[in-house]
């Protein structure tokens, strides 16, 4: 402190830096720096405002200049230093006449308060005029931004400000370890620990900590829930100074004091040498913020119990000391937990944040083993009218989660209490043996075993674990009761009985690991659509992936399996390809090698192109390769070469030739890295050739080949190499030799130059062209700037030839800045010691050096190294690098010449600057790219001075050539042809013309604006023509329909643009969909008036709402943060978006979400699936009655009807739609047909899929034939595949649908799928599921029901009438001989279970609801006729049975019993005569207290619902409005959902009687008694 230091700053006199003096003011252990004001720097001729610096950093260089002598004492510190130390200095009042001096003397009080306010209070300078000046508020303190502790950016000033918080500075913030100030070093803010205690609803609350506390924390000596910091050692030495005091304490002499309360013989009030710590320090100021206790308790004087550092215990997680007191323990329970008698604390003691971690843990498991979720949440009114009324203290996991995030749990033993009493509550108030009551003792039970005895041991039992057990004895108790009460039924073997026959066991096999063939390695969007729209939608192509139909301009259509991409969707690179690429594209499934047509076994041997998107074989490319390089790839036939225009390939580009470049072919080097360059470089041309090329020469002394057209001595001894008739004699045997031209010139044998071409030469030619007028200059140029603009360009383009020397120097330098940092730290130091000794060299060569580093250490040269694109770049920085390797060899001692590569180079750029301080360059010679050897003057004249003209008109001017005759042929000309595109295809109006009664259409219309089909919106370019117009309304786009579930679709713009959606980071997924939906449903558009306004304005208070092309017809604006502002609160934001409505070109999904759908309203039937080109109609019906429609691998069930958009016979690279259909034959054997949607009359039919497909194959192929490249290894177009086997979509079962996953998993879920594992012939396959498999009780219903028909058929009489059997046949179908009165039951009992299935009793408004909905189902079901819905068969439960020919959702109505209306007195009478006649069973049902309903003679199919202990259906009484007016119906309900095939069956619940009625339902809780 107020040491005077000289120090070098880096960040000063750019880029050099500086070497500055300063003084020390302050020291923060905080940032670990020190805060230095700096004196006047001659140098920079300014004085540096303090800053705070790390004086033990090395790259200062820090000397302290005013260091004591050894032995002499350390100088005193001044009255400035100690003035940042002053906190609350007020100095007194002026003695004499109260005036106060204007220059008071250094060391006076005055002087101190002068200074504190003329002064910084960090730096201890001056203020000046425009200081910016932040004050303390509670110690007046002023300071620089920069002098503050920590320092203040200007930006955090003015946030600060703009938020009117005030600014404390460290010093007057308290210590949250002590709550005391640190006036020396400030309280700083630290991250809070992880174990620390804070309250998470209080934002406030920061941790700062003095210099002593932050070490106390860093050592973990802290009470994690106070945050107290606690001082073992301090703590110690200070009881034992009490200790000593009281045992040294001085005896008191002469009398007693009369007074206790006179005082005044002691002046302080309080005898010292007496003074003992007393057990509390009496504190009446305020408590500290922050202090939830008296501060002075924690100190060691006090010995306030709980609180200092010996009453304390260890957590057993954290293993930190906690405070007695502050965990709220007593002495007693304090003394329990150390001689490990507390029931809790001595198993486990954990402070506050670890005992909420271990509370939320304890409620996580509970939460994992609530399989019901029954104690998720509370419970409602609606849910349990009653339930607060039985239980008077409710609890719940959600409860108990909010209780253990707010700490409100002292320890997790009342998670344990709470625990049990939200078992004891479900236990109280539902039915024992109920299913609820069951799942709380399961539940119970398994948080017992799984959660607390592996993370609660702690938790003893609770107070209500007495109460739980005396419930469980007293239902087993009612259990054992009940049994005793049933009586023992003989005949259990009954229920498998049927006419006699025993029902086969069947044992399932496990579910497959994963299904059968080759599945798909893209995602696949499985779409449900309705009924009608997939009727229209079929017609229209989908992207596989996103299921969306619109953008279809962006899609592309694969070859193989016809499956149509969204190029943004399949990431394939639509904007690079040509339409050869874009018409063969194939699709990642049927990816396959472009040269030999099959894909390798190896998927990472294929390399796919940059451009295309094709596949290649490493091993069939021309050069071959054995592994996948690094990179860009590109195929030969995508390289446009910009140097050879693709003229080095005589026939053009195959398709086994690549490149690394996509504008550089493989002969013009686009395969560097990868190709032994050196080995197949031409020896004059330096272009590579290849291993098949004809036009070699090689040279007979080096070996080196030389292509004909580079050297007419080599096309002229290929010309005698492949001539018949030349005999060569000994004579002119040398002639048959071939020498390249580097060989000829070493033997002698090439004449000499005539001359070289100067700058002269190109000096004199450019003066021809300007005055001949070949070139004219524009407006603006006269014919000199012309003449030195072409002479510029030249001499840059001279320049550019020896680009590679230019880099070499680059790169030596970097090389040196390597060497110098090993030898001397850093290269700056090596240049500190040029300016020192090195004399000698000029200094514009040092200032060229030190730009060269720091251009180096910008651009990372030794990291990513040198490739300038710009010759003019490379040039100046070799300049720089060229000065610098100059300067390094001289310090380090290097000889130039020997250690610098490239030495001829670097002497040409150390040239001095000119006068003026510009740099000069000087001028190469011209010589041929890639070719060292120089033009000579004959080349010149010969080759290159006829191209100059259109060269430099090119190159310089930047016009197209007066000369068309180029023979440069780039890629876009491709060879020549013309590729078809297919079109997606919409709709059948191209088939059927312009009939109007059969005009196809887009049904699909958006949840949220009711518009229908696709809207494409278009790319942000295509902006919407501006009008002048006011009235003139641009209407936006609405963009793609994207699918939802359950049927809906949403366009994209609407969906993007709803207030409750928002989009997943990493983009594609719209989430909260079905809630805008929702919300939709409730609000109208303020443009239109319609439901669906999700569009909502962002303003506050504001309410208009629209849909998303109201709010853009209605002025509405939008910004890029996807908000939207009204007309009105336009002008509230700048960020707009000038065309909301752009088709966005990337995968847009719906999150998928929990169905809001009444399943009573939406069936299977209503619903059809899609996926990609596949639309499943019909599902079709699981056969019953034959084996043949199914196999071990596949489902194939008569009636399944599919559509698929696929390749035409009959036109080439056309799309049609094909029906797809599985038929039963007359011989019950499967028929798999295919009919084109352009050529119905060809259809196709077979035995099997497979063979189906191979038929359909063969046409596709025969009319795409020509669109194949069929072995032409230059042609563009694709190869054709050598195999479908073993690729995804190429086959039979999948071609249909049933073979893909999404088909596989609807169809084994399908009603009736039992058949298909239970097969009448034993020989037959059975079907090995891959989802999901039916229960061995429903393959047991399905072997009762064969049996049952085949009981009926030996049943059958000659009538055919159910009701002329009599009593016989019923005796023979093992029928129970006394039903009396089956369905005859007092009218309160059966409202009142009708009212336990439906709820509460609703209140009058919703009753009138409810009949108005039961009389619209009632007309619904009353339209279809019963024999399309019902059928009475023979059941295994008792003699006839009624059965569904069709699926019924829940709650759905199946049927209405009718029969005759009776009173009650015409029903007894008639109940004696059917028990006299021998009917067997009577069919009454009573309708009121009055009528009673009897269907024994008259009456519907209704009467033959047998009883069944766990039945599917209910009976209710409903009133309806009739002809006759308001009349009650019994109707019969769906109790779940029922599939199509399954017997109705409802629980009679009969009356206790004497005498059981024995019951063969055979139902898993069958009693084995009806009553």
């Amino acid at each position: 402190m107020g040491k005077k230091v000289q120090l070098f700053r880096s960040d000063v006199n750019y880029p050099y830096g500086e070497t500055v003096v300063g003084r020390v003011k302050q020291y923060s252990p905080a940032m670990g720096k020190w805060l230095v004001a700096y004196e006047y720097s001659d140098q920079a001729r300014k004085k540096y405002e303090a800053s705070w610096v790390n004086l033990k950093s090395k790259e200062h260089k820090v000397r302290i200049l005013d260091k004591a002598a050894k032995g002499s004492a350390p100088k005193p510190p001044k009255d400035l230093d100690l003035l940042p130390f002053l906190v609350g200095f007020h100095p007194p009042e002026a003695e004499g006449d109260g005036k106060k001096s204007d220059d008071p003397e250094e060391g006076t009080d005055e002087y101190l308060a002068q200074a504190m306010v003329q002064r910084c209070h960090g730096c201890t300078e001056y203020w000046k005029k425009g200081d910016t000046k932040i004050e303390c508020t509670l110690c007046q303190s002023s300071f620089h931004l920069g002098c503050t502790n920590p320092p203040l950016s200007p930006d955090a000033y003015q946030k600060l400000r703009k938020s009117g918080e005030p600014y404390v500075c460290s010093r007057c913030i308290p210590c949250k370890g002590c709550y005391q100030h640190d006036v020396a070093f400030g309280c700083h803010l630290h991250a809070p620990p992880p174990t620390l205690s804070i309250d998470e609803d209080d934002h406030e609350e920061k941790l700062h900590l003095c210099s002593m506390c932050t070490k106390a924390y860093g050592k973990g000596q802290f009470c994690p829930n106070c945050a107290h910091a606690w001082d073992d050692e301090h703590f110690q030495h200070v009881q034992r100074q009490i200790r000593w005091q009281q045992a040294h304490k001085p005896k008191k002499r002469g009398r007693k004091r009369k007074n206790p309360d006179d005082l005044s013989s002691n002046a302080g009030g309080l005898d010292w040498q007496n003074y003992t710590a007393p057990a509390v320090v009496q504190n009446e100021d305020p408590l500290p913020p922050g202090a939830k206790v008296n501060p002075h308790w924690y100190h060691a004087e006090t010995a306030q119990w709980g609180y200092t550092e010996v009453d304390m215990l260890t957590c057993d997680s954290c293993k930190l000391w906690v405070h007695a007191g502050c965990a709220e323990l007593d002495e007693e329970e304090y003394e329990e937990t150390s001689d490990g008698k507390h029931p809790i604390y001595s198993t486990e003691f954990l402070c506050k944040m670890c005992c909420k971690q271990r509370c939320l843990e304890l409620i996580q498991g509970m939460q994992h083993e609530d399989n019901m979720l029954l104690f998720a949440e509370p419970v409602s009114e609606k849910v349990a009218p009653n339930y607060l009324d039985v239980i008077k203290r409710p609890m719940d996991l959600q409860t108990m989660l909010v209780q253990a995030r707010k700490q409100n749990y002292k320890n997790y033993a009342w998670v344990r209490e709470m625990f049990e009493l939200m078992v004891l509550n479900a236990l109280t108030f539902n039915r024992p043996h109920s299913p609820f009551w069951k799942e709380a003792k399961r539940f119970y039970e398994a948080c017992l075993d799984n959660v607390f005895k592996s993370i609660g041991t702690a938790a003893p039992p609770g107070k209500y674990e007495d109460r739980i057990h005396a419930n469980f004895v007293k239902a087993e108790k009612a259990k054992k009761l009940e049994e005793d009460r049933v009586q023992e039924d003989k005949s259990t073997e009954k229920k498998d009985l049927v006419a006699g026959a025993k029902v086969s066991t069947v044992t399932l096999p496990s579910l497959r690991e994963k299904p059968v063939g080759v599945q798909s390695c893209v995602p696949s969007r499985e779409v449900k659509i309705k009924t009608t729209d997939a009727y229209f939608t079929s017609w229209m192509d989908t992207c596989y992936t996103c299921g969306s139909s619109g953008a279809s301009d962006t899609m592309l259509f694969c070859v193989d399996c016809g499956e149509a991409f969204h190029s943004f969707c399949a990431n394939a690179p639509i904007h690079s390809m040509e339409k050869s690429s874009a018409a063969g594209w194939r699709c990642p499934n049927c990816k396959v090698c472009e040269i030999t047509g099959v894909s390798p076994e190896d998927e990472q041997k294929m390399l796919f192109c940059e451009m295309c998107d094709r596949g290649f074989s490493l091993d069939k490319l021309d050069p071959p390769l054995s592994f996948a390089p690094p990179g860009i790839w590109v195929c030969g036939q995508c390289v446009d070469c910009k140097k050879c225009g693709n003229t080095l390939e005589p026939n053009g580009p195959k398709t086994t030739y690549w490149s690394r470049d996509p504008h550089l072919c493989y002969r013009c080097g686009g395969c560097d890295g990868l190709v032994d360059r050196k080995a197949r470089k031409c020896g004059v041309c330096s272009t590579l050739w290849r291993d098949g090329d004809t036009d070699l020469a090689q040279c007979e002394q080096c070996n080196v080949k030389v292509k004909a057209r580079c050297d007419p001595k080599a096309q002229e001894f290929l010309n005698r190499q492949n001539s018949k008739d030349d005999v060569l004699d000994t004579k002119n045997r040398s002639s048959s030799k071939y020498f390249c031209p580097t060989c000829c010139k070493k033997q002698g044998g090439k004449k000499k130059d005539t001359g070289k071409v100067t700058r002269g030469h190109l000096y004199d030619h450019v003066t021809k062209v300007v005055q001949q007028g070949v070139l004219l200059p524009g407006e603006e140029m006269s014919e000199n700037e012309l003449h030195e603009k072409l002479m510029e360009q030249i001499d840059w383009k001279t320049r550019n030839l020896w680009r590679d020397e230019y880099r070499r120097v680059v790169l030596e330098g970097v090389r040196f800045l390597g060497l110098a940092r090993e030898q001397f730290g850093d290269a700056r130091y090596l240049m500190d010691r040029f300016w020192e000794e090195c004399d000698d060299l000029p200094p514009w060569m040092g200032q060229r050096a030190t730009r060269f580093i720091h251009i180096a250490k910008k651009l990372k040269l030794e990291t990513f190294g040198f490739s300038a694109r710009r010759i003019e770049q490379c040039v100046m920085i070799s300049k720089l690098a060229a000065s610098w390797l100059k300067v390094a060899c001289r310090v380090m001692g290097l000889k130039t010449k020997r250690n610098v590569k490239g030495f001829d180079r670097v002497l040409k750029l150390l040239k001095p600057p000119h006068e003026c301080g510009a740099a000069e360059l000087t001028f190469d010679s011209i010589r041929c790219e890639r070719n060292r050897n120089i033009i000579n003057k004959d080349e010149w004249l010969e080759k290159f001075e006829s191209q100059l003209n259109p060269i430099v008109q090119t190159e310089v001017m930047n016009e197209a050539p007066s000369d068309n005759s180029s023979s440069s042929k780039g890629r876009s000309s491709g060879d020549g042809k013309e590729y078809k595109l297919a079109s997606a295809v919409c709709g059948w109006n191209d088939i059927v013309g312009s009939n109007d009664n059969y005009q196809w259409y887009d049904p699909r219309s958006c949840v949220l604006c009711h518009m229908c089909g696709d809207d494409d919106a278009g790319h942000l370019e295509q902006l919407p023509p501006a009008s002048d117009d006011p009235t003139d309304t641009v209407v936006p786009k609405l963009g793609r329909l994207l699918p939802m579930g359950d049927g809906d679709w949403v366009h994209a713009s609407c969906a993007l643009w709803s207030s409750e959606t928002w989009e997943s980071p990493s983009g594609g997924v719209v989430n909260a969909m079905e809630k805008a939906k929702s919300r939709g449903a409730q609000l109208k558009c303020f443009g239109c008036g319609r439901q669906g306004a999700t569009v909502g304005c962002v303003k506050g208070n504001c309410n208009f709402n629209y849909h998303f092309p109201c709010a853009h017809a209605c002025g509405a604006v939008f910004t890029s943060s996807k908000e939207i502002y009204c007309k009105t609160h336009k002008d509230s934001t700048k960020d707009l978006v000038p065309n909301p409505s752009i088709e966005l070109m990337k995968t847009l999904v719906i999150a998928p979400e929990k169905s809001k759908v009444d399943a009573s309203e939406l069936t299977d039937s209503d619903i059809c699936l899609r996926v990609g080109a596949l639309t499943v109609h019909s599902l079709g019906t699981v056969e019953q009655d034959a084996d043949g429609f199914h196999s071990v691998d596949y489902i194939t069930p008569p009636g399944y009807l599919a559509t698929r958009i696929f390749w035409s016979t009959a036109h080439p690279k056309t799309r049609t739609i094909y029906v797809l259909a599985i038929e039963k034959s007359p011989n019950s054997k499967p028929i798999f047909s295919i009919t084109p949607g352009d050529n119905p009359a060809s259809s196709i039919t077979a035995s099997t899929s497979e063979e189906a497909y191979r038929m359909l194959m063969k046409l596709v192929d025969k009319a795409n034939g020509s669109h194949f490249s069929n072995g032409d290894p230059f042609s563009r177009l694709p190869t054709k595949r050598g195999s479908r086997k073993g690729t995804f979509g190429l086959n039979g079962p999948q071609f249909f649908g049933y073979g893909t996953i999404q088909i596989r998993k609807a169809l084994e879920s399908t009603s009736g799928i039992e058949a298909v594992v239970a097969p009448i012939n034993p020989k037959s396959p059975q079907y090995l599921f891959c989802y999901s498999q039916p229960t061995v009780e429903s393959i047991m219903e399905l072997q009762r029901k064969r049996a049952a028909v085949a009981a009926e058929q030996k049943l059958e009489n000659s009538s055919g009438c159910a009701r002329t059997e009599g009593i016989t046949a019923v005796a023979r179908s093992g029928g129970s001989g006394r039903i009396t009165r089956a369905l005859v039951r007092n009218v309160d009992s059966a409202n009142a279970a009708a009212d336990a299935l439906g709820g509460r009793k609703q209140d009058s408004e919703k009753a009138k609801a409810d009949r108005s909905r039961m009389a619209l189902k009632y007309r619904q079901m009353k339209s279809i006729p019963i024999e399309q819905r019902l059928v009475a068969k023979r059941s295994h439960i008792h003699g006839w049975g009624l059965f569904t020919k069709k699926e019924i959702a829940k709650n759905s109505m199946i049927v209405e019993y009718t029969g005759e209306i009776i009173r009650q007195g015409v029903a007894d009478r008639r109940e004696k005569q059917y028990e006299i006649s021998g009917e067997g069973s009577c069919y009454m049902f009573r309708l009121d207290m009055q009528r009673i309903v009897d269907a024994t003679k008259i009456g519907c199919m209704a009467r033959f619902m047998n009883h069944c202990c766990s039945p599917n259906a209910y009976a209710k009484v409903i009133t309806v409005d009739t002809d006759l007016g308001v009349d009650k119906k019994i109707m019969v309900f769906a109790l779940q959902d029922i599939k199509a095939g399954e017997e109705i069956t409802y629980d009679y619940k009969f009356p206790v009687e004497d005498g059981s009625l024995k019951c063969s339902c055979g139902a898993p809780n069958c009693i084995g008694r009806l009553n």
